[in-house]
């Protein structure tokens, strides 16, 4: 069985998860029975198994055919925040990608079933339709693909509970746990997720969201009231790395470092921001000093 994952963390954890299985099986299985009768899965297979597709969709330009020029500008342009190892990162996810979908689409043809791992992130939404776009123009009819989506919250042994934003997070008895919430994609949802990004590419929006449970198209300037709300407790001068520390913390909504720094480089090129010191050689673009623009300066 081939496992789909949309980030690099994923699947990371992922390969954790399967190279432990032989120790661990038992016990997942054991904490899997008890938890609210979920059937137990192990997650069998080896690493080679996994394909992963980092292309993250829920930002840029969208309106290309498989994984072309737009996605290379996109992932480019996030992946600038990291001046020492970012160009060298993009290219490493775009080939990670590329590769999972020649492997995918090989031995899908060769009826081997597929088990892919979404949650409810605009990263994971636009990578589960984009797939399911690239399944259907490679004419697979008979597709054999279940589907895991990653629960709200899971309840743990003594009453406790955790709250999970991404599959990066799971450990690896949890992994196995989730495999039996697996169910079966009918065909008919397959072609209603590759029309729902047939729409999403011809808006060709510069951001794709979740909202109340559907994929959208959505504006450059989406989030920017999270950060003009946190950028008020500010003081006049602030380090921006802090600001987007508390930003990925408080809002959990699967929104990288890279593109609150990308949005703040926007405010400093709008006049709302200046920048007062610049980040050390190698540093991110982000390590630096901003200040508010107005009264106060």
């Amino acid at each position: 069985m081939l496992e789909v994952v949309f980030s690099e963390s994923a699947a990371g954890s992922l390969a954790a998860a399967i190279g432990k299985k032989a120790g661990g099986q038992g016990q997942a299985s054991a904490f899997a029975q008890k938890n609210r009768g979920a059937k137990a899965a192990a997650l069998a297979g080896s690493r080679a198994d996994i394909c992963s597709f980092p292309l993250y969709l829920g930002f840029g330009a969208i309106d290309e055919a498989g994984i072309g020029p737009l996605r290379e500008q996109a992932i480019a342009a996030l992946m600038g925040a990291y001046p020492a190892e970012g160009a060298q990162a993009a290219q490493a996810f775009l080939q990670t990608a590329r590769s999972s979908l020649e492997k995918l689409l090989s031995r899908a043809k060769q009826g081997e079933p597929l088990r892919i791992w979404a949650s409810g992130q605009p990263d994971d939404a636009c990578g589960l339709c984009w797939l399911m776009e690239q399944l259907m123009d490679a004419r697979l009819e008979k597709l054999d693909a279940a589907l895991v989506l990653l629960p709200g919250f899971c309840e743990k042994p003594g009453g406790t509970a955790v709250l999970h934003s991404s599959w990066g997070e799971l450990s690896a008895p949890e992994w196995s746990r989730m495999a039996g919430l697996g169910r079966k994609i009918p065909a008919a949802l397959c072609q209603a997720m590759a029309a729902c990004w047939q729409q999403l590419r011809a808006q060709n929006a510069p951001l794709r969201a979740v909202v109340s449970g559907r994929l959208v198209s959505a504006p450059a300037a989406f989030y920017d009231s999270l950060i003009l709300r946190e950028l008020e407790a500010e003081p006049q001068e602030f380090s921006q790395a802090r600001l987007i520390g508390r930003l990925l913390g408080k809002y959990p909504l699967g929104l990288g470092d890279a593109f609150f720094a990308l949005r703040l480089e926007q405010f400093v090129r709008d006049g709302a921001l200046q920048e007062v010191s610049s980040p050390a050689p190698g540093e991110p673009a982000y390590h630096r000093i901003l200040r508010k623009a107005g009264p106060g300066r």
